[in-house]
């Protein structure tokens, strides 16, 4: 299928569903921060409530990192980044941990 046939596909089906596509990652933020749960509890019924097929949540909702990983009451992200790391020479993470008085991933 050529490039122009796809997009003519993706502007068809934007057409048929509205913005709905858009809204999906803020409705998929939403939700994580609302529950603890993994993707695979929550996220067919976002899609459902946009009236897209299950898959259309569970796929973002399972890649990116922040949609993926369970989360307790609070969630604090450190930077992993070579950047970090070289300034800090991997003791920032560490630091983190102690302050807070929780391990990485808790």
């Amino acid at each position: 299928m050529s490039a122009d046939r796809g997009s003519d596909a993706f502007r068809a089906l934007a057409r048929r569903r509205g913005p709905v596509v858009g809204a999906l990652t803020d409705e998929l933020a939403l939700e994580r921060a609302r529950t603890p749960d993994p993707p695979e509890r929550w996220a067919p019924a976002v899609a459902g409530r946009l009236g897209l097929p299950r898959a259309a949540a569970l796929g973002p909702a399972s890649f990116y990192a922040d949609l993926a990983t369970a989360r307790g009451r609070r969630h604090v992200r450190v930077c992993s980044g070579t950047g970090c790391f070289a300034a800090t020479g991997g003791r920032h993470v560490g630091d983190v941990e102690r302050e807070l008085g929780v391990a990485a991933g808790d």
